[in-house]
C-alpha cells in the first residue's frame, strides 16, 4: 500500500507510528493536567494581561481535545496530532501579542505544547516545531517591545535558549525509550526478532490476507544435531554457531525481511503473497548456504519445513505453523539437511509430506503454544517482574525511592545514558546563563558552575554508591540550588530568567521515580518563590503570573519526563524478561553480573554459578513437537522460580539451558540449591512426558577476585560431566568431598 509524503515524513515506519500513538495516550492525562496549570496562569495574569491570553489559552485546550477525542477515528491520526500542535503554537502566540502588560514574560507559554512535541514525536518532527516556535517566539518579541529587548536582550534570548533546551534534554529520553521499545522485541543472542515481536506481524498479515486473497507462506527452520554441538563444543560455541546461523538467514533476505527466532535453535519467517512451494525453494536456499563448509567450529545442517494459507481460509497462523512443523520434523525424519512442502489437508505435496505424528495422550500443540500469538506476551512478562520485584522488596536492595534491584539498575543506566545524550541540552542552558551574566551579574556564575561540576562528578561515579538514587537525587537538589543561588546574587530584572531552573527537571524526572520527582518539583518550586520574593516581591503581588506561569512550567516538565521515564523503564522491565518462560533473560543476567562483580571484589565475597540444561531436550522436541517443549519449558521454569529465595536470580540464556546466579553463597550450599531445583524439576512429568535436568556448579572462594567468564566455564564443564556420568545429577568440582545435601526440606 502507498503512503502518502506527509506521512511517510511524519512517521517513517510502523513502529515508530506505534511509539508515537502509544506515547500520546501514555501523556495524555499530564497534558490535560498541563492545560489546567495553564489555564490558571492565565487567570492569574488577567488583571495584568488582560483576556485575551486567557481566551487563546481556552481556544488552544479546545482544539486539544476535539483532536484527542477523535484520534482513534482518523485515518492519519499522527498527522493530526502535528497540525494540532502547529495550530495551539500559532493561536497561543496570536494571544501572546495581543495582550497588553509586560507580554515578554509570557514567551514560555510556548514551551508548554513544544516539550509534548518532543516527548511524543520523531527528532525530525521536534525540530519542525521548534523551529516555528523559535519563528513565533522571535516575531513576537521583537514586534511587541524591540526597544526592551535592545536595551535587554537576555529576555528574549534567554526565552530563546529555554525554548531550545527543554526540548532537547527531552528528545533525548525520548531517544532512549525509542531503543529501550527496540529491544523488547530483539533476541539479544542473534540479532533476530523475538516472539514478542511476531503477534503485531500476524495480525497485519491477516488483514494482507483477507484484503489481497493471497497465500502467507510459512517456514520453520531447525538446526541439526544442535544439542551435539553444545555438548561436545560448548554453549560458547553454540552460541557463535547460532550468530553464524542468523547471519546466514539476514543476508539470504536482506535487512527488511522479518526473521524471528522462537527459542533455542528453531527460526521462522513468513513470507506474504507467497505459496508454500516457491517458499520451499528459498528455504532450500537457506538450507544450502548453512550447509556449507565453515572455516572453524562444528558443521552445521538445516532442516525446514514450509506450508502457507489458501485463499478461501485466509491466513491463520496456528494452522499453517502446525502443518509446517510437522513438515519440517518429516525432514528430520527423512535424514535431516533437507526441506519439505507441507500440504492443504489431504491433499498431496510436490516434496511429500509425512504422516503427522501421533498425538494421542498430548496436549494440542495449539493450546500449548501460548506465547507465540498471544498478544498478552509482554503484560505475562510484566507480571513476572512484578513478581519478581515483590521478592525483591523482601531484601536489603530496597529503599525509599527504590523498590529493588531492577529498577536500581535501570536508574543507574537510564542516568548515564541520558547525561551523555542530553549534554549538549544542558550546555545551551549554561549559555542562557552567560549571555545574562553581562546584564546580572558576572557573580550568577559562580554558584550554578560549582555545584554543577559536582553534580556531573556524583553522576561519572553514580555507580560507586550502594544507593546511587539517592546520590543522584541529593546531587540535583544541589545544583538545583546553586542555579537558584546564581540568580539571587543577581541584580536587574531577573524573573525573566526563572525558567532556567526548569532544565534540570526535564533530565532527573525521567530518571528518578514518582517520589524523587515530586520531590524535585517541589523543590524547584519553593526555588522559584524564593527567587521571586527577594527580586520582585512587590511584582509578584501584583501580577502572580509572574511566578504562577514558571511554577505551572516546572510541574509540565516534571509530569512529562516522569511519563517518558516510566514508559523507558517499562519497555526495558519487559526487554529483560523471556517472553516464553517468564524467566530473566541473557540481558538481564548481562546487566546482573556487572553489579555482581563489582559488589563481589568491593567485599570479597564469594559467588556461585549453577548452570542447567533438560536432558534430552532435543528427542522432546522432535518427538512431541515444539508445541510440547515450549510448554516443557515454562513448567520448568516456573519450577526453578519456586525453589529460589530472595537474592536468588535465574536465568534462561537460550534453548533449554538456564543459569542462577547466587551472590554470597559457597560451593556447598549452591550444591545444596541446585539439588532442590533437580528434584523439582525431575519429580513429577510434564504434560505426560518425563523431564529431568543436569545442573553443574561452581563458585568462588572467599576473598578471591570474581571472574564471572572464568567461573562460568568451570560450572559448564561441570554441567557436561554431569551429563557424561548419566544425567539427571549435579556435579559440582568445587565440592570437597561427598555431595552436600540440602538443609532445607524440598518444596513439593
Amino acid at each position: 500500500m502507498r503512503r502518502e509524503a506527509g506521512e511517510l515524513f511524519v512517521c517513517r515506519e510502523l513502529d515508530e507510528r506505534a511509539r508515537v500513538l502509544d506515547m500520546n495516550r501514555r501523556l495524555l492525562p499530564y497534558a490535560r493536567v498541563a492545560i489546567v496549570l495553564l489555564l490558571l496562569a492565565g487567570i492569574a495574569g488577567v488583571p495584568a494581561y488582560g483576556w485575551r491570553p486567557l481566551a487563546a489559552m481556552l481556544l488552544a485546550a479546545a482544539c486539544h481535545e476535539a483532536v484527542q477525542r477523535r484520534l482513534s477515528a482518523l485515518r492519519r491520526p499522527e498527522l493530526a496530532l502535528v497540525v494540532m500542535l502547529i495550530a495551539i503554537q500559532t493561536i497561543l502566540a496570536g494571544g501572546i501579542a495581543l495582550a497588553h502588560g509586560p507580554q515578554l514574560f509570557l514567551l514560555s507559554i510556548l514551551t508548554f505544547p513544544l516539550m509534548f512535541a518532543a516527548a511524543v514525536f520523531p527528532i525530525r518532527i521536534g525540530f519542525l516545531v521548534t523551529v516555528l516556535s523559535l519563528v513565533l517566539l522571535l516575531a513576537v518579541g521583537l514586534g511587541l517591545d524591540a526597544v526592551t529587548v535592545w536595551h535587554l536582550p537576555p529576555i528574549l534570548l534567554c526565552a530563546a535558549i529555554n525554548l531550545v533546551t527543554l526540548p532537547l534534554i527531552m528528545e533525548a529520553a525520548c531517544a532512549l525509550d525509542a531503543e529501550s521499545r527496540s529491544t523488547v522485541v530483539v533476541d539479544p543472542l542473534t540479532g533476530l526478532l523475538n516472539r514478542v515481536a511476531l503477534a503485531p506481524r500476524l495480525a497485519e498479515l491477516r488483514t494482507h490476507a483477507e484484503v489481497t486473497g493471497l497465500p502467507v507462506a510459512v517456514i520453520v527452520g531447525d538446526l541439526d544435531r544442535f544439542k551435539l554441538v553444545n555438548d561436545e563444543h560448548g554453549h560458547a560455541a553454540g552460541d557463535v554457531a547460532l550468530k553464524e546461523v542468523a547471519y546466514c538467514l539476514r543476508k539470504g533476505f536482506g535487512p527488511f525481511q522479518q526473521i524471528y527466532r522462537l527459542g533455542g535453535e528453531e527460526f521462522l519467517i513468513l513470507l506474504a503473497d507467497t505459496d508454500a512451494h516457491n517458499a520451499g525453494e528459498v528455504a532450500d536456499q537457506l538450507r544450502q548456504a548453512i550447509a556449507a563448509p565453515r572455516a572453524q567450529g562444528p558443521q552445521l545442517t538445516m532442516s525446514f519445513g514450509t506450508a502457507d494459507s489458501s485463499p478461501e481460509e485466509g491466513f491463520d497462523f496456528e494452522s499453517v505453523f502446525k502443518r509446517a512443523d510437522a513438515a519440517l520434523y518429516d525432514a528430520k525424519g527423512a535424514g535431516r539437511n533437507r526441506v519439505r512442502i507441507a500440504g492443504h489437508g489431504a491433499e498431496s505435496s510436490v516434496e511429500p509430506v509425512g504422516a503427522a505424528r501421533p498425538t494421542a495422550g498430548v496436549l494440542d500443540p495449539a493450546q500449548l503454544r501460548r506465547d507465540v500469538v498471544a498478544r498478552e506476551a509482554p503484560t505475562s512478562g510484566a507480571r513476572v517482574l512484578d513478581a519478581q520485584r515483590r521478592v525483591d522488596r523482601h531484601g536489603s536492595d530496597r529503599s525509599w525511592l527504590i523498590p529493588d534491584a531492577i529498577s536500581r539498575a535501570h536508574l543507574l543506566d537510564l542516568a548515564q545514558r541520558l547525561t551523555h545524550r542530553a549534554a549538549g541540552g544542558y550546555a545551551l542552558g549554561f549559555v542562557s546563563v552567560l549571555v545574562a551574566a553581562p546584564y546580572y551579574g558576572w557573580w550568577i556564575l559562580v554558584p550554578g558552575f560549582v555545584t554543577g561540576v559536582i553534580f556531573n562528578l556524583i553522576i561519572s561515579q553514580l555507580d560507586r554508591f550502594r544507593r546511587p538514587e539517592y546520590a543522584l537525587g541529593l546531587g540535583a537538589l544541589l545544583a538545583q540550588t546553586g542555579g537558584a543561588c546564581g540568580l539571587l546574587v543577581a541584580h536587574g530584572e531577573i524573573l525573566f530568567d526563572l525558567p532556567v531552573l526548569v532544565a534540570l527537571v526535564a533530565g532527573v524526572s525521567v530518571v528518578l521515580p514518582a517520589r524523587g520527582v515530586v520531590i524535585g518539583v517541589l523543590f524547584t518550586v519553593a526555588a522559584m518563590a524564593g527567587v521571586a520574593v527577594v527580586h520582585g516581591g512587590h511584582q509578584i503581588a501584583a501580577n502572580p503570573s509572574l511566578l504562577v506561569l514558571p511554577v505551572a512550567l516546572t510541574a509540565t516538565v516534571g509530569l512529562i519526563g516522569a511519563g517518558v521515564g516510566r514508559s523507558d523503564t517499562d519497555h526495558r522491565g519487559l526487554a529483560i524478561i523471556d517472553p516464553l518462560t517468564g524467566m530473566l533473560n541473557r540481558a538481564a543476567l548481562e546487566t546482573k553480573r556487572l553489579a555482581v562483580t563489582h559488589a563481589a571484589n568491593l567485599t570479597g565475597e564469594p559467588v556461585a554459578i549453577a548452570v542447567g540444561d533438560l536432558d534430552h531436550f532435543k528427542a522432546l522436541n522432535d518427538r512431541y513437537g515444539h508445541a510440547v517443549g515450549d510448554a516443557a519449558l515454562s513448567e520448568v521454569a516456573a519450577r526453578i522460580r519456586s525453589r529460589l529465595r530472595a537474592f536468588e536470580s535465574a536465568y534462561r540464556v537460550g534453548g533449554e539451558e538456564f543459569v542462577v546466579l547466587l551472590p554470597g553463597a559457597v560451593a556447598a550450599d549452591a550444591a545444596a540449591l541446585a539439588e532442590r531445583i533437580r528434584v523439582a524439576v525431575s519429580q513429577e512429568p510434564i504434560e505426560g512426558v518425563p523431564v529431568t535436568i543436569s545442573i553443574g556448579v561452581a563458585a568462588s572462594e572467599p576473598g578471591e577476585p570474581f571472574d564471572y567468564d572464568a567461573l562460568f566455564a568451570v560450572a559448564d564443564a561441570a554441567l557436561y560431566k554431569a551429563k557424561r556420568e548419566g544425567r539427571n545429577r549435579v556435579h559440582c568440582p568445587s565440592t570437597k568431598g561427598p555431595r552436600p545435601r540440602s538443609r532445607h526440606p524440598v518444596a513439593a
